[in-house]
């Protein structure tokens, strides 16, 4: 259940950024969409003509916070949407589930930052781009992961949140990138890259990309994250599992290839210098 207070007004400050302005605060009391639990909204909305600002904007769900500003506006006839957010220790398990429900419990505390911006009518360019960081994390039932898991023979079946996981996005166009993920759990590096082709068409979008797992020795265990990349790259050879991604995002489909097929790119995820 939701309840709140919504009020509107003139904007009491001349130099505001619209004349209207509408506060809002809302609370949630038990509000679950699928596992996604919703805490709380507090905003303030700006409107003129040809412009909507949602400035000042906290959004408290999935057990953390999101800090995010929005602008509508006009180019023409075509409305173009630009959001800017940061979202701080947000469940990566309830996300998950609220997507996908059919996957198991992932653990894990997300933090992120995103900027996108998109016009809403066709055709719909986009643009933006994403940082995100795991902590806590167990994602080794998500598509892909659990098959790298599988071939290493590692046990993906008890929860360990114990890994971390960094992750960057970009949006151009219709196309969604992963272009660099690197996640290190259960004595394993997992790196990969991999691309939405069209996110307007929702699970029927197109996929490609690479991913390769690799046994981390021991006594590397300690090693900050990230360090030593280029020893990463040259470990993966000798205790490696590599394969291709297609499908769709409603149907991943993997094929099992040798390293030497995806050295190359998953040596730029990496930020190896090319030899």
């Amino acid at each position: 259940m939701l309840s709140g207070t919504v009020q509107a007004g003139p904007a009491p400050d001349p130099r505001a950024h619209g004349p209207l302005r509408l506060d809002v605060i809302l609370t949630g009391e038990e509000a679950v969409y699928r596992e996604l639990r919703f805490d709380g909204l507090n905003t303030m909305v700006y409107a003129r003509p040809g412009r909507v600002l949602m400035d000042v904007s906290t959004l408290r769900a999935a057990g953390g916070e999101v800090s995010f500003w929005s602008r509508l506006t006009w180019h023409g006839p075509d409305p173009f949407l630009h959001v800017s957010a940061e979202g701080r220790d947000l469940s990566l398990d309830q996300i998950v589930r609220t997507v996908s429900p059919q996957i198991g419990a992932t653990a894990g505390r997300l933090r992120a930052r995103a900027n996108a911006g998109a016009y809403l009518t066709h055709p719909r360019r986009a643009y933006g781009a994403a940082l995100a960081t795991v902590t806590e994390s167990d994602i080794g039932r998500l598509p892909v992961i659990a098959q790298l898991y599988a071939m290493m023979r590692r046990d993906a079946g008890t929860v360990r949140p114990t890994g971390r996981t960094e992750a960057a996005f970009r949006l151009e166009g219709d196309a969604l990138e992963l272009s660099r993920l690197h996640h290190f759990n259960r004595g394993t590096d997992i790196v990969a890259s991999m691309t939405a082709e069209n996110i307007w068409l929702g699970k029927d979008s197109p996929v490609h990309g690479v991913a390769a797992a690799a046994a981390r020795p021991l006594r590397d265990l300690r090693l900050p994250f990230g360090a030593e990349l280029d020893r990463i790259l040259q470990g993966l050879q000798a205790n490696t599992v590599s394969v291709s991604v297609g499908g769709t995002l409603g149907e991943w489909k993997t094929e099992v290839v040798p390293f030497n097929d995806v050295r190359q790119t998953l040596g730029r995820v990496l930020g190896v210098p090319e030899q």
